[in-house]
């Protein structure tokens, strides 16, 4: 895991051609749903740092850049992010999507203790051939949290969005359509 955190945070380091224009395609906030949400932080990082698989290497070597922003709606304890990673083909999206759920970093931010994890079938339209769903209870100072996370392949492209917040602040239909958002704004 420390390798893991090691390499992702080599692959932010320097200039990352088209790192702009990937943070530019992700979800804002006024694509939120409700008020007062605000950008808590964005990164970039080139894909495929560290490759072990082979659609990561072909990402790197292609120069692939994945975007990734974090909101937070205020004074509601709601948070939102979302991710966008283009890949050199639809071939390498079904892989990434079968390989990924085994490869997410725990957040070290959140102050909270995972009680109950289930994976779950991933919100319509989307199905299991093309996304991957979990939810997620967690414990902590604020109390009960539940995070919703959808992973999905869209054409070259794979889709991470996730909502968490106090108690089920968000539902799996608006997990749903800000996923759905998102990948009308990648590149086929």
């Amino acid at each position: 895991m420390a390798t893991s955190r090691l390499l992702l945070a080599l692959a932010q380091v320097g200039r990352k051609p088209g790192g702009a224009q990937a943070l530019a395609l992700l979800l804002g906030s006024s694509d939120l749903p409700g008020p007062d949400w605000t950008i808590q932080d964005e990164r970039t990082w080139r894909t495929g740092v560290g490759a072990t698989t082979d659609w990561q290497r072909r990402a790197k070597a292609a120069g692939c850049v994945t975007a990734w922003r974090s909101f937070e709606q205020t004074g509601h304890s709601r948070w939102l992010w979302t991710q966008a990673t283009p890949l050199v083909d639809v071939a390498d999206a079904t892989a990434a999507l079968a390989d990924l759920p085994t490869r997410m970093l725990r957040n070290l931010g959140a102050k909270v203790r995972v009680v109950e994890e289930r994976e779950v079938p991933p919100p319509a339209p989307l199905t299991p051939a093309t996304a991957w769903a979990v939810e997620q209870r967690a414990e902590g100072r604020i109390g009960e949290a539940v995070t919703l996370m959808v992973i999905s392949a869209v054409g070259r492209n794979i889709v991470v969005v996730a909502g968490s917040g106090v108690g089920r602040a968000w539902t799996w239909d608006e997990i749903g359509l800000l996923a759905r958002v998102q990948a009308t704004r990648l590149p086929d």
